[in-house]
């Protein structure tokens, strides 16, 4: 499980786009989950338009480090 905070980030390049398509995918081979929080409402279309979506116990948007620690925890359940 990883979380990353992404509140400063204002917007994605391409660049920033590719990779976290690239991490995602070695993410998902190696049954890790991504968390980000946070993340502006452009920064969540930039990777929509880019095919980057939300998946159960892959990735998720929350709004502040408490809500993911809750999340991590559901998804180290087997819930959620």
């Amino acid at each position: 499980m990883v979380i990353v905070e992404m509140s400063a980030v204002p917007m994605l390049d391409m660049t920033a786009l590719a990779a976290f398509d690239n991490i995602l995918r070695d993410y998902r081979t190696d049954g890790i989950g991504l968390i980000l929080v946070g993340t502006a409402p452009r920064v969540r279309l930039k990777l929509r338009r880019a095919g980057i979506h939300r998946e159960q116990r892959q990735l998720a948007y929350v709004n502040n480090l408490e809500q993911a620690r809750r999340k991590s925890e559901r998804w180290l359940a087997g819930q959620d």
